[in-house]
């Protein structure tokens, strides 16, 4: 409790010292916040390659959103290794080649049958059909969001291949973003590479096959600034020297926010080109987006659902034991691999009638080695994302608030 009267004594002081929005400042904002883990990062915010981009999110009277976005410290030539963030593209153009096959009876809940080395053909015994060794891709993207599992993107990528995926998020606007990576090891020949794909029907009849391909897009270099620590190990030897993602994934923050937002208000048509989706596309990412491991109930994870609520909702409740109340909707993708953590946020309370997005990213390595285990995601990085979280729903509170009282 005298934590919550804290930082709303801290969105008071901040409203009581500006004009309200007419002269917001996300930088103002965040330097308002004096608890210790907002402050050490928002003063070293070079060390802690912190970005944060910050969505205000108004209705006109027909209940047409209307956005504005706040940038801080956000530069897309700052390299930041996105981890699971790009399972996001992996699912939405999933999605967008399925329905632009143009095969009657495909759809989502065809099992997915593949040979790949990477995808192996039982790793659950989970599925929407009678043929448990083959998983849909609803259950795929599923498992992604949901548990943000590492198996599962890579029927993704077998699905979509190299060149496909890479091809679409030129074409949508992402033009910086790549996909070199699947999530295995792999030199770039194999990453070029995808096995044959086949989507059955329920009875385990061919609907859909696709043979082997191989991309001819090269696999590029990032273009930002991808070495990254003092040292790094390989297995068990140190190496004194940077890691060097330039052959690696790269989702500069800017474009993993369009994305997101392309999926919440897809209305707006942010987007270069329009996502192959329908109405049902955007609203099953929704669900897989939101729902908690708890409660899914298709399919159920069993064992695997003992998660607390706050297991991948890190901007808001990453530090909080607490549950997520039932009128709280958050819709996100998160990130966390050496040293980066992340989290791409759409977040509305029914409730009070508030809704906002964030998303943002910081590295929290202190001794700059990377692979050796030792991070602070639990001391910085989420007490730091879950306290901002907070710090701009109390602004968006007081705010509403205010609004109907003027």
């Amino acid at each position: 409790m005298k934590y919550r009267i804290y930082l709303l004594f801290t969105v008071f002081i901040f409203l009581f010292t500006t004009t309200y929005s007419q002269n917001f400042s996300l930088e103002s904002l965040l330097q308002s916040d004096t608890s210790w883990v907002v402050d050490s990062v928002i003063s070293n915010k070079e060390k802690f390659r912190l970005q944060i981009i910050y969505t205000k999110i108004e209705r006109t009277s027909n209940g047409y959103p209307v956005l504005t976005k706040y940038n801080y410290n956000v530069n897309p030539t700052n390299y930041f290794y996105p981890a699971s963030l790009a399972k996001l593209p992996m699912a939405v153009i999933a999605l967008d080649k399925l329905n632009s096959l143009g095969v009657a009876g495909v759809n989502i809940f065809n099992p997915l049958r593949t040979s790949s080395p990477y995808a192996p053909p039982k790793i659950l015994p989970e599925s929407d059909s009678i043929h448990t060794s083959y998983m849909s891709l609803a259950s795929h993207i599923l498992r992604t969001f949901i548990l943000s599992d590492n198996q599962s993107p890579n029927y993704l990528y077998e699905f979509t291949g190299h060149q496909y995926l890479n091809k679409r998020l030129k074409e949508l606007g992402f033009s910086r973003s790549v996909i070199n990576q699947r999530f295995a090891s792999g030199n770039a020949e194999t990453i070029r590479t995808t096995h044959p794909v086949e989507l059955l029907d329920q009875n385990g009849e061919l609907l859909f096959s696709q043979p082997y391909t191989r991309s001819e897009l090269p696999i590029v270099e990032v273009s930002a600034q991808t070495a990254i620590g003092k040292a790094h190990f390989v297995g068990n030897k140190l190496h004194r020297k940077p890691l060097d993602f330039k052959y690696d994934n790269y989702l500069p923050l800017e474009e993993l926010d369009k994305m997101m937002t392309s999926i919440i208000f897809p209305e707006l048509n942010v987007t270069q080109t329009h996502l192959n989706l329908n109405v049902q596309d955007y609203q099953f990412l929704k669900h897989a987006s939101s729902c908690l491991p708890n409660s899914c109930y298709y399919p159920d994870y069993g064992p695997e659902s003992n998660y607390p609520d706050n297991y991948r909702k890190f901007i808001m409740f990453g530090d909080l034991k607490t549950p997520i109340p039932n009128y709280c909707v958050i819709c996100n993708k998160v990130g966390l691999a050496y040293g980066f953590i992340s989290d791409l946020a759409y977040i509305k309370d029914n409730l009070h009638q508030v809704e906002f997005m964030l998303s943002a990213v910081l590295y929290v390595n202190e001794d700059e080695i990377l692979n050796d285990g030792i991070y602070q995601y639990d001391s910085i990085g989420l007490p730091f994302l879950g306290r901002i979280g907070r710090l701009i729903y109390d602004y968006e509170c007081w705010m509403k608030q205010f609004r109907i009282n003027k």
